[in-house]
């Protein structure tokens, strides 16, 4: 009975703690983004001027300062060049959609409903006039989705502009609470470290330590990665000749960071298709730079990445997904690095745990 109560009782207790942690990354997380972001940059500055100059704080404070005005306007015409090339790169890919629909893939699915139903005419009048008709109804869908996404995509597209000024005002306000953070970090972090229990800030620390590293980690291995994908498959869609090359690869690159998924969900079937069309040097093209890519990803992942992570494939999926679901794209990416982090910090205690063991034991048995 009692063993019921206290499995209740932390029942209650974990479900509390999980609700807590929803309702802040739902409703408080977003509004304080910026200052997340802002606290981020000026712990990245401390920690590169620290190296640079560390001991004279009134001038690593002003390097700081520079560096962040550096960093930022950088961002800024990026984000700009980049953003700008890329909407204009998506606008003409979803207007192209249809085209290809109409005259590459409702041609092939109309050859293929006819060979079946030819085929199925001498065995079953009847079961061939239902694929006919189940055929021609699957058209018209088809026909009416691909019109209705492309209408609501353009759409979207052209009406993200409205978000503009609420992206702008939430750049400034990182932008200046940075560099009120960069001047006086340490008293930011010190008064952080105050509201914390005096009996948790150890176990607060090194949870922090170990996100540090982790997050280091992700960005710097996974970075790499895109990059190389990034890189290898707009050289091999250029080569090819297709068209909106840098965005394609964009985008499959990103998808590749998902795990499991890799670059094989896309370019496969990409693959395929150009096969059944009857594009045999589209079809070896593709496959052979999927190849060349699962080959490069194989070779590099584990030794940029290593078992520095630690976790299971599926696992980061599911991290993934559960945090972009709940908490949007800063759980996409946060979710995982918490996972890594708990799981890291809970390998080093059974490790400690491991090697107390023995001298635990031999003390037992010396008394």
């Amino acid at each position: 009975m009692e063993a019921k109560k206290r499995f209740i009782v932390n029942c209650m207790f974990y479900g509390i703690i999980l609700l807590i942690v929803v309702l802040v990354g739902k409703y408080i997380l977003p509004i304080m983004t910026p200052f997340i972001i802002a606290f981020c940059v000026s712990g990245l500055m401390e920690f590169v001027t620290k190296r640079i100059i560390p001991r004279k704080e009134k001038l690593r404070r002003l390097l700081s300062l520079v560096l962040c005005g550096v960093l930022y306007a950088v961002v800024c015409v990026v984000v700009l060049l980049v953003g700008s090339r890329l909407i204009s790169e998506a606008i003409d890919l979803v207007t192209a959609i249809p085209g290809f629909v109409t005259n590459e893939l409702m041609p092939l699915l109309n050859m293929g409903a006819e060979w079946l139903e030819n085929t199925l005419i001498p065995v079953d009048a009847r079961l061939a006039s239902m694929v006919d008709e189940l055929a021609s109804s699957m058209m018209k869908s088809l026909g009416s989705f691909v019109t209705n996404f492309s209408g609501k995509a353009i759409v979207w597209l052209t009406s993200s502009a409205t978000s503009i000024p609420g992206l702008i005002v939430q750049t400034v306000i990182t932008v200046i609470s940075t560099f009120f953070m960069v001047l006086d970090f340490s008293k930011v972090v010190a008064f952080l470290k105050k509201l914390v229990p005096a009996k948790q800030r150890g176990v607060m620390e090194t949870g922090l330590q170990y996100t540090r590293s982790m997050v280091g980690v992700y960005i710097k291995s996974y970075s790499i990665l895109f990059l190389l994908t990034f890189v290898e498959l707009t050289i091999g869609f250029l080569i090819l000749g297709i068209r909106h090359a840098p965005l394609l690869a964009a985008a499959i690159a990103v998808f590749d960071l998902m795990p499991i998924l890799g670059t094989g969900g896309i370019l496969l079937p990409w693959a395929l298709v150009a096969l059944i069309l009857d594009n045999l040097k589209m079809a070896i093209g593709i496959l052979i730079l999927y190849l060349v890519i699962t080959f490069i990803r194989q070779t590099l992942e584990p030794k940029i990445v290593g078992k520095q992570i630690g976790l299971h494939p599926l696992a980061t999926l599911i991290a993934m997904l559960l945090g972009l679901n709940l908490f949007g794209l800063v759980g996409l990416i946060g979710l995982p690095v918490l996972l890594s982090v708990v799981t890291a910090m809970k390998r080093t205690r059974m490790a400690q745990q491991e090697k107390e063991k023995p001298a635990a034991e031999a003390t037992a048995s010396a008394e």
